[in-house]
């Protein structure tokens, strides 16, 4: 199993604009082969501040989501409308034997 924690940052003022921009994203990716977990969370104390925790059968479902249609349409998304401070931080987690 892989696991995914990716630190967002939406654009001041863009929070709500980027979580309706994912939706659509989060709804295909949910679908996808080796998708067991994809959820996006909001701070409580940094209303801008999002994480997407992920939790996927292989590295390889992982990679093949990150080329996917439905994410390139929301990085572009992401792109045109100037939704995102900044980079996003992704840190992979496998299990610790």
């Amino acid at each position: 199993m892989v696991i995914v924690a990716a630190k967002a940052t939406a654009a001041p003022g863009k929070r709500d604009a980027f979580i309706k921009a994912a939706q659509e994203s989060i709804a295909a990716t949910r679908k996808e082969d080796g998708c067991i977990c994809y959820e996006l969370y909001a701070s409580t104390e940094h209303p801008d501040k999002l994480l997407y925790y992920e939790q996927w059968k292989s590295r390889e479902a992982l990679d093949q989501h990150m080329k996917s249609a439905h994410m390139t349409k929301f990085g572009q998304e992401k792109i045109d409308n100037a939704l995102q401070a900044g980079d996003v931080d992704v840190a992979i987690f496998t299990t610790a034997d």
